[in-house]
């Protein structure tokens, strides 16, 4: 089972639809063994845990869980026990995860503008450069996902001729990688792109780029957006403390990139790829299954690091004065 794939764990031994039903206590531990057996089996962290241990402290939870409401509290101390950030469990809409694990710090700037609504992609030249802000998308509609490609591509070829480009995705929290990746393909040549490695580094599947899209394996996720010559260009791509999950692995995507550098700091660290498990018509788990690589077969299992390091405040409201911007672009311009 690997990411991006929804397993169905089908519990007939029940006849288990929802939690709701007869015999709910034996229900709700049934689903408490089954959410145990398929991490151990599939977490991308499964060689480095001691199960042993874990199973044991589970058993007393199994025995001591008579509720969903019970079972939702203590499936997220499970995640903390195995080092999991980046699990949780999705039941009625509401998602379940431990704080404890969490280590995203978010900006005042982001938290403003998120009182706004979603932030939106920004394109504008800075002197003589392109930059593009790319945020979250956390679209899983077609047609959505369309929209954003073209959205993004449109929004870089809109410019014109530049000489160079600075991506930034500073404020990218994740979301879905293919739209964010799809639209900044027109940056990008045919090629692999990334791929995911198991828990030893071993790869099984990669996302490239070819004249007819962007796949993962044999997986068509979108045609490729009309070119306009920016493929070879220049691209300063700014990371920072909250650039995650999957807007990690799309600056994954132009590590070992010709003429490209990275600017900013560390990223957030959410650097797995989660794979999903609908447990019920009401519950889903996802949980970290695999590692991240770059086009040259480097994995990622801690965060992005830039090559460039500066940690000034970001400067969003202007970013003549972005002092990451102010250096992307001297280096874009040879200086």
């Amino acid at each position: 089972m690997r990411p991006l794939m929804t397993t169905f764990l089908l519990l007939v031994t029940m006849g288990l639809q929802t939690f709701g039903q007869n015999n709910e206590i034996d229900s709700v531990r049934l689903y408490a063994t089954d959410i145990l057996n398929v991490i151990k089996a599939e977490s991308v962290y499964k060689d480095s845990v001691d199960w042993r241990h874990i199973e044991e402290w589970y058993s007393k939870v199994i025995k001591e869980t008579n509720s969903i409401d019970s079972l939702l509290v203590r499936i997220t101390e499970l995640f903390v026990k195995i080092g999991d950030k980046h699990a949780f469990l999705m039941y009625k809409g509401k998602k379940y995860r431990n704080e404890a694990l969490q280590t995203l710090k978010l900006s005042d700037y982001y938290i403003e503008k998120r009182k706004e609504g979603a932030i939106d992609i920004v394109t504008k030249r800075v002197g003589e450069v392109g930059y593009i802000l790319v945020p979250s998308i956390s679209t899983t509609n077609s047609d959505d996902f369309i929209t954003w490609r073209d959205k993004i591509a449109g929004s870089i070829c809109s410019l014109g001729q530049v000489k160079g480009w600075i991506v930034d995705l500073r404020l990218n929290l994740g979301g879905n990688m293919w739209p964010m990746i799809g639209g900044l393909s027109v940056l990008l040549e045919n090629g692999k792109l990334g791929a995911f490695v198991d828990a030893k580094g071993t790869e099984y599947i990669s996302w490239e780029l070819r004249n007819s899209g962007l796949y993962l394996g044999k997986n068509k996720f979108c045609d490729r957006p009309k070119d306009c010559g920016q493929s070879k260009a220049q691209v300063a791509v700014l990371i920072g403390q909250m650039t995650t999950s999957s807007g990690e692995a799309t600056a994954i995507t132009f590590k070992e990139r010709k003429n490209t550098i990275f600017i900013g700091e560390n990223t957030s660290g959410y650097v797995t790829a989660n794979q999903s498990i609908q447990l019920s018509d009401k519950a889903t788990l996802y949980f970290s299954s695999s590692y991240e690589s770059d086009r040259s077969g480097k994995v990622y299992m801690k965060y992005v690091p830039p090559d460039i390091l500066i940690t000034d405040p970001d400067n969003f409201i202007e970013l003549e004065k972005d002092r990451k911007v102010i250096d992307a672009i001297k280096w874009i311009q040879g200086l």
